[in-house]
Parts: structure tokens; sequence; C-alpha cells
């Protein structure tokens, strides 16, 4: 191979796969895809955890606006 795995193409890296299953450039090739494959996976999980914690941040407030105004509504605090 000329490039380095890191460096192909996934265009590049799909026809080394082509090559025959047990030659090196195909279990490379395979290999590369993977750790791609891998890393994107990570990325798009880092992406919904901090969709996660806004939401989570987003309802937090939503809860404490909801006290704050039933707390208005009803005066202050009640009388015992």
């Amino acid at each position: 191979m000329a490039k380095a795995p890191s460096e192909m193409t996934l265009d590049e890296l799909a026809q080394e796969r082509w090559k025959a299953p047990t030659s090196v450039d195909h279990l490379i090739a395979k290999a590369e895809l993977e750790l791609r494959r891998t890393k994107a996976q990570l990325q798009a999980t880092r992406y919904m955890l901090g969709a996660c914690v806004a939401s989570a941040v987003a309802a937090l407030a939503a809860a404490v606006a909801a006290g704050i105004a039933a707390y208005a509504t009803l005066g202050g605090p009640l009388e015992h």
C-alpha cells in the first residue's frame, strides 16, 4: 500500500477490502474501517450525552419556574 491506512479515503479502503480475505492489505483496511466506525460512534455518543444533559437542565429550569409560579399564585407561604 502506498498510503498509510489512516490517510486513505473510504473509497481506497473499500478497494483494499476487495483483495483476498487473508491478505494483509485486506485485514489492515478492515481494521481501519472498523476504527473509523468506532470513532464516529463515540463522537455521536458524546453529542447525545450533551443533548441529554441540556434537556435535563431545561427540565429542571421548567420545574423551578413552575414552582415559583405556583408559589406566587398562592400568595407566598401558606399559613398554618
